[in-house]
Order: structure tokens, then C-alpha cells, then sequence
């Protein structure tokens, strides 16, 4: 007898539930007029008579027609049907969400620049640059106060002092071929260029066996070789002393009359 159930989705061996008939073999499917099946909002095969998609459970409401495939009855007036995507499952590719992109990666401040080593650089050679003038300044001072060491040169001076001892005369009653004495100008050479100009005390300092009258010569080059004191009357003739005997001396010129 004829059963509402397709009996070629039973397995082999297995009874129908409507009609009761053991299926001994595999039957050829029932074709069905695309009139007799509708296909849910998901695009599943349902039948015609069925309020609700039996693969998905969603309502009937709205769905189409059968499409014509192999097997079935074409319609007279076939309008292909095409299915919805999916939402989810094979064949989906899921949209990035639109949260997880920004028009800036860094966000709307841009990223600072890391100047630390600019800087630490900039105070290294600031650095160099002072030690190299203080050096300079340092370099120029000591060559200018003597010795050629690439700066200006300037010769070491000293201060050279003169003793004239008259002998056998007190102070305070000196001859009177000693009266250009007290007080009198002397002239220092060295090499035989007037360096410097000094005059005696006027009063003399008694000793036990002479009046002592001193002079000083102030700056005077320690770089000559030969020094001589003169009075600069002309008279009483010239004194030489080599360096080394004024700084044996203590740059000291000890002279004397009588």
C-alpha cells in the first residue's frame, strides 16, 4: 500500500514507523513535485506540510520554493532560489569587529622621540670643550711666567741688592772724599745694557770697622751673564760679577772704598 513515509531514508532491515514495512533493500527515492517541498529561512529541505524546518527548528514562515535538481519534478515556472549566508559554521569568514581597529596605533598622541642620548652627547663635548680652554689658559699663563714651553716667553727677574762699605770711616763723620756716597745714583748693566737705576741711602749704618750704604735694583733678568754696577757720575769706575757669582751671592753686589 502506499505510505507517506520515503522509505529510501530507511536503512536496510529496518520498519517503517508509518506503515510498518520491514525494508529489506535500499528503495529509490520518492520524487516529489517541487510544489511538495519548501525550504526554511536557512535553506533546509522541508516539507510542504511541515509549520517548522526539522534540521533547524525554524518557522516556515516566509520560505521559499524548491529549487529543480536532479531527481525531482522542474516546475513549470521555475524561479531559482538562493539562499541566505550563514551566520556561522563552514563557509563563514567572521568580519573583524569594527572596536578592534583605530585610526592611530598609538593612539591620537604621537610617539616621543628617546633624545637621552642627544643630550648625554651635547654635555660630553661641552665638557671637552671647557677642559680644553682651561688647559689653554693655563698652558699661556705658565709659559708667560718663564720658560719656553709654547706660550710667550718672559725671562725670571729678581731683586739685586748693593752694599757699599766705606772702611775706616764713621757715619756720622765721613770724609769729604766720600760725599758723592750718601745718596749717590748708581746704574746695573747686564751684558752691557743699563737694566736699572737705584741710589745709596743718604745715612749709613756703622760697623765695627766701616759705614755701610745700601742699594736695590728691582726685576732685574736672571737670564744674563755678566752684571755691572757703575755710579752714574762716571767716577769710581765699574764692578763685574758673573751670574753665578751673584747667585752664589744671593744677588748681592758687596762692594767697598778705603
Amino acid at each position: 500500500m502506499s505510505c507517506s513515509v520515503d522509505h529510501s531514508t530507511i536503512k536496510a532491515g529496518g520498519f517503517c514507523t508509518s506503515c510498518g514495512t520491514r525494508v529489506e533493500h535500499i528503495e529509490p527515492p520518492v520524487q516529489q513535485s517541487a510544489t511538495s517541498v519548501n525550504y526554511c529561512p536557512n535553506g533546509h529541505a522541508v516539507a510542504s506540510n511541515k509549520k517548522f524546518c526539522e534540521t533547524c527548528g525554524t518557522p516556515m514562515t516566509g520560505s521559499g520554493s524548491a529549487p529543480a535538481s536532479a531527481g525531482y519534478a522542474s516546475p513549470s515556472v521555475a524561479t531559482p532560489y538562493i539562499p541566505p549566508p550563514p551566520s556561522s559554521g563552514a563557509g563563514f569568514a567572521a568580519l573583524p569587529h569594527p572596536s578592534d581597529f583605530s585610526a592611530n596605533q598609538y593612539g591620537s598622541v604621537p610617539p616621543q622621540k628617546n633624545n637621552t642620548g642627544l643630550f648625554v652627547g651635547l654635555g660630553i663635548a661641552a665638557l671637552l670643550i671647557l677642559i680644553l680652554i682651561i688647559a689653554s689658559v693655563t698652558g699661556g699663563s705658565g709659559g708667560s711666567s718663564g720658560g719656553d714651553d709654547g706660550g710667550v716667553y718672559t725671562p725670571s727677574t729678581t731683586t739685586v741688592s748693593v752694599t757699599m762699605s766705606v772702611n775706616g770711616q764713621y757715619c756720622n763723620d765721613l770724609s769729604w772724599g766720600y760725599s758723592d756716597i750718601p745718596g749717590g745714583s748708581i746704574i746695573l748693566s747686564v751684558d752691557g745694557i743699563a737694566t736699572g737705576y737705584a741710589s745709596y741711602s743718604y745715612y749709613g749704618t756703622d760697623t765695627s770697622s766701616s759705614c755701610d750704604f745700601n742699594a736695590y735694583f728691582y726685576n732685574v733678568p736672571t737670564s744674563g751673564t755678566v752684571y755691572s754696577i757703575r755710579m752714574a757720575s762716571g767716577l769710581r769706575g765699574s764692578v763685574d760679577n758673573y751670574v753665578y757669582e751673584l747667585e752664589s751671592n744671593g744677588w748681592q753686589f758687596n762692594l767697598s772704598l778705603g
